[in-house]
């Protein structure tokens, strides 16, 4: 925690105590990116001087579906993924209706000029 006498800044991010293996593999230069959260070492009482800067960054939606979870599903459509059945309070079962669909429903191959039509 800073103090500059009036306000109080908390600062978050992680000291290495020692090189563990980045002895034998320093970090390259195109590693250093801005988010690196490594501190420099400071003792209690220290001044330190630094400049503000103000970096006008915007946030991001979460994004909702990824291309690896559009394909698990094209592959596994009835199959629930691991975060629905988290989010999912109900004790719903689609096995029924997965095999109703499975039996019944199969889609016919299409002829050059043919509409899209559903064999029983």
């Amino acid at each position: 925690m800073f103090t500059d006498g009036t306000h109080e800044f908390k600062i978050k991010g992680d000291t290495p105590l020692t090189p563990s293996f980045r002895r034998y593999e320093p970090k390259k230069s195109d590693e250093n990116d801005d988010d690196s959260k490594t501190l420099p070492s400071f003792s209690q009482g220290e001044l330190v001087s630094f400049t503000w800067v103000i970096d006008n960054k915007m946030t991001k939606a979460p994004p909702r579906y990824t291309i690896d979870s559009l394909n698990a599903y094209l592959k596994a459509p009835f199959a629930k993924s691991s975060s629905a059945q988290d989010n999912d309070d109900s004790p719903a079962d689609d096995s029924e209706l997965y095999e109703a669909v499975k039996k019944a429903w199969r889609l016919a191959p299409l002829q050059r000029g043919q509409d899209l039509s559903l064999n029983a």
